[in-house]
Formats: structure tokens, C-alpha cells, sequence
């Protein structure tokens, strides 16, 4: 059975964001209100590089109505997804 981490890394007035560890891979996830989620959001994404566990796909949970790529490596997600 796969053993999934949840660790929550930040809150604060401007969102949250989460790692979710599995299978050896790190998926970053920020929680933001916009329904327009930029690019920039992610970038803090790239500290997660550094560590010796690799990391994957991440996601903006956001109020975007629709399921979208911001680029190759991060999504953004609709509330309504989860």
C-alpha cells in the first residue's frame, strides 16, 4: 500500500502552501483565493530543486473555473476538482 505524507509548509494571509510526499517524489501545492493564477506563484516551487528528493508536478488550488497548465511542470486546479 502506498504511504502518502501531507506537511503543511506555510499559511498566512495570502494562501497556503502544501507538499504532498509519494512514491519518493514531492508534489508542491499552493492555495491561493484568485481565479488568475500567474506564473509567479510557482517559482518558490524551484527551492524544492535543491533537495535530495525529487520533485514533480506542482498545482495552484485556485477559483479558476477551468483544469489548466501554468507551464510544463505545474498546474492550476479548481477548487470545485477536489
Amino acid at each position: 500500500m502506498d504511504r502518502s505524507n501531507l506537511v503543511e509548509i506555510k499559511k498566512g494571509q495570502t494562501g497556503t502552501g502544501l507538499l504532498i510526499e509519494h512514491d519518493g517524489v514531492i508534489n508542491p501545492i499552493e492555495i491561493k483565493k484568485t481565479s488568475n493564477p500567474s506564473s509567479a506563484l510557482t517559482k518558490v516551487f524551484s527551492v524544492l530543486d535543491k533537495s535530495s528528493t525529487p520533485r514533480s508536478t506542482g498545482a495552484v488550488i485556485c477559483m479558476n473555473p477551468k483544469l489548466d497548465a501554468i507551464d510544463r511542470q505545474n498546474y492550476v486546479v479548481p477548487i470545485w476538482c477536489i
